[in-house]
């Protein structure tokens, strides 16, 4: 009897997969969890987001029996080993008609095998009219590879990734067809993604192996340049070698398990975070423009005994709150001997990264240890010790990583002070980790410098605030901008007009972003379209204006109720809470305020919003930004929005404004607005009723200020504003 070809290799793929399941089940360590009961039901569909090769052939080890996989794609489109496809049970549906996914999971049913369709590209009208028609029992599922940091859900779902030697799998609990929704599906296999990730090895790992290894890695790589100091760039090994030295030095010096750090952007900052980490040392970078009362409380709350600063920086800080041992930085990288520095390069140059870890002797672990330590801003109150272990800055490191690809990020522009938590995440650990070239420069208000670096060193991506947006806007010729791919911003909410004015003259895309301290600090962030796959002929959503993108992976999103507290769907607006491996652990010493926040591993943000069809956040302003007037929720922000869109069409002026609320004895709030521009009242009113706005969100009064105040991160100081519409409103203007 002879055989075709293609049955043979039918054939051999065929006994190749269940070899695959063999070395899962007996090499491979499997934790699965389940979150209800995974029950033998005919009508039962199993749905996952996305799902790679290796995870797709787990959940088939973990049933026992043959999973099929449906995926709404063309094979040009699902990577590599499409061909493979019948071999290994995944079959693609090639357009969105719902008629053509329905008899394909009918027909499946039939030959009695279980079922999982792919919502990758999928909205929720789409899932919910399949779910619907196949009357389909639905049961979340996921499979994560947790021997790796990547998070990515972006890749094709036959991409050929490294095979794992562990895995999570993770079940949710099943849910009707009658109760099924789009949303609720989200929730739950959000919930279910962020426990997956809690058992990510990578995440449990130290701050510091993470560092050297990826320095290693790049070690011949340019790694940073810093701009203030003429452009002294320095690779990624000699930085792991200057830093391996200081580390020493620490550990020598000091027994203090905290380190105060007071400095600005640029390499000695970086090398001295790098440097704690390396010695086991928590790196406390002080926000030295907090003022002396704010910084003392901080200093006492650390128990800080050391800090390491410039000289020429404390000649400017002249009301600090230094402590006793208070040690120059610069004067210790020169006491180094230049001969001991090119041996640590030696060293670096032919050690393995582990031989290296294991010289440094940092700990093989980190975990829930603390990592850094930031304080707050205090833009609505009092600055509060937000503790980040080595798991929540590994973990935001692969979200960005999965978010940021580096086809779309080479190079970036690191101006952010690394006391503030973007700054600290995002341009320092991430580019020593994994991520691209940083570029920096020693403060975010010399806009006009930094655009010259921008120019001069071809920088690739900006994180910034809308507020310092508005100074390129101002400041930058068309062509010193070219280089860039991307502009991110965070902070505060970016008004549409500002972004739609800075695309139309750079050709720049403009994303907004959305995180805080406590969560490490990125939850989301909007991407262009370049480097998005494919699936079934147009591109996955990755931007979308008017939102802050879609949340990183491992990251779980639930909406309350603001009356009630009760949890809601969460395309309904409400109070946003977060879970996920970047989500801190409390506040320092403040068990109270921990508690106010966090509830079984959820953070109340304090900001209120909703997910949309496709799975887009919506930030409609914090809690604490919203006036109830007359019993309605009034958002400052939404408002601000809408007079941002007044104002811009009127006049080509720089304008900026902020809208706060005080107490009203007839309505019980009442708003102000505090602009740089002077704006009569009448002439808001008519334009706000010609938009069919609410008479209810017209300010009451416009208060004409010379600067709006600002926090030295960009972000707006809502202390001081709230303080000038108080006496605004005291005199009755």
């Amino acid at each position: 009897m002879s055989f075709s070809p293609e049955y043979l290799i039918y054939r051999g793929l065929t006994v190749w997969r269940w070899i695959a399941h063999l070395w899962l089940r007996l090499f491979c360590e499997v934790k699965v969890i389940s979150r209800g009961v995974v029950r033998e039901d005919k009508n039962l569909l199993f749905i996952s987001k996305n799902l790679s090769l290796a995870g797709a052939l787990a959940l088939q080890a973990e049933l026992g029996k043959p999973l099929t996989v449906i995926i709404c794609a063309r094979k040009d489109e699902v990577g590599r080993l499409a061909c493979l496809c019948p071999a290994l049970n995944f079959i693609l549906v090639a357009n969105r008609d719902t008629v053509g996914v329905v008899e394909q999971i009918v027909m499946e049913r039939g030959k009695g095998q279980a079922t999982c369709l792919l919502r990758i590209g999928l909205d929720d009208a789409f899932l919910e009219e399949v779910v619907r028609k196949s009357r389909s029992t639905v049961l979340p599922c996921h499979a994560l590879n947790t021997s790796a940091p990547d998070l990515s859900l972006r890749h094709e779902p036959l991409a050929c990734l490294d095979w794992p030697t562990a895995q999570a799998i993770g079940f949710g609990f099943t849910v009707s067809p009658e109760d099924f929704t789009g949303a609720g599906f989200r929730q739950a296999w959000g919930e279910l993604n962020a426990e997956l990730a809690e058992t990510h090895s990578s995440f449990q790992g130290h701050l510091g192996r993470a560092c050297v290894a990826g320095l290693k890695r790049r070690q011949y790589k340019t790694i940073m340049t810093d701009s203030y100091q003429g452009g002294r760039s320095l690779s990624a090994g000699m930085l792991l070698a200057v830093a391996w030295e200081l580390s020493l030095w620490l550990k020598a010096t000091t027994k203090a398990k905290r380190i105060g750090i007071v400095l600005p952007p640029g390499l000695g900052v970086t090398i001295l975070n790098l440097a704690c980490v390396l010695a086991n040392k928590t790196p406390v970078n002080l926000n030295f423009t907090l003022g002396r009362a704010g910084n003392e409380s901080a200093i006492r709350t650390a128990e800080l005994t050391v800090i390491i600063t410039a000289e020429q920086l404390v000649k400017k800080l002249e009301d600090f709150p230094w402590t006793k041992d208070r040690i120059d930085l610069v004067t210790v990288l020169k006491s180094f001997p230049k001969p001991q520095l090119l041996w640590r390069r030696v060293l670096v140059f032919f050690q393995s990264a582990e031989s290296l870890m294991e010289a440094m002797g940092i700990p093989e672990h980190g975990g829930e240890a603390e990592g850094g330590l930031l304080f707050t801003s205090g833009s609505s109150g009092d600055p509060k010790g937000v503790v980040l272990s080595h798991k929540n800055i590994l973990a935001n490191v692969a979200q960005i990583d999965a978010i940021l690809t580096p086809s779309l990020v080479g190079s970036l522009m690191g101006c952010l002070p690394i006391f503030h938590s973007f700054g600290f995440t995002a341009t320092l650990w991430w580019p020593l980790i994994s991520g691209p070239q940083v570029v920096t420069y020693i403060s975010p208000l010399e806009v006009g410098k930094i655009v010259e670096a921008i120019e001069k060193y071809k920088v690739e991506l900006l994180i910034t605030t809308p507020t310092f947006l508005r100074g390129y806007l101002r400041k930058a010729k068309t062509e010193q901008l070219e280089s860039l791919n991307l502009v991110v911003t965070g902070a505060e909410k970016l008004p549409p007009p500002l972004r739609e004015e800075f695309e139309s003259k750079f050709g720049v895309p403009v994303c907004e972003g959305y995180g805080m301290t406590e969560t490490t600090p990125v939850i989301g962030v909007n991407v262009p379209e370049q480097g998005m796959p494919y699936f079934c002929g147009e591109p996955l959503l990755g931007k979308k204006d008017g939102t802050i993108g879609q949340p990183c992976p491992a990251v779980a999103i639930k909406v309350c109720h603001l009356e009630t507290g009760e949890e809601i769907a969460s395309n309904q607006s409400g109070l946003l809470w977060f879970k996920g491996p970047n989500v801190f652990g409390g506040y320092l010493k403040d068990p109270v305020k921990t508690a106010a926040v966090l509830v079984d591993g959820w953070y109340m943000s304090g900001d209120v919003g909703h997910v949309d069809g496709q799975g887009f956040l919506h930030i409609e302003g914090r809690l604490s930004r919203f006036s109830k007037i007359a019993g309605e929720m009034v958002p400052h922000g939404t408002v601000e929005q809408y007079l941002y869109e007044i104002v811009k069409a009127t006049t080509e002026d720089e304008v900026m404004i902020v809208v706060m609320g005080v107490a009203d004895e007839q309505k019980g709030e009442a708003l102000i607005a505090l602009t740089t521009q002077i704006l009569e009242r009448d002439e808001m009113r008519k334009a706000f009723a010609a938009r069919g706005l609410p008479n209810l969100w017209m300010p009451k009064h416009f208060v004409h200020v010379e600067q709006v105040p600002l926090l030295a991160s960009g972000k707006l100081d809502l202390k001081n504003c709230q303080k000038l519409v108080e006496v605004a409103a005291a005199k009755n203007l």
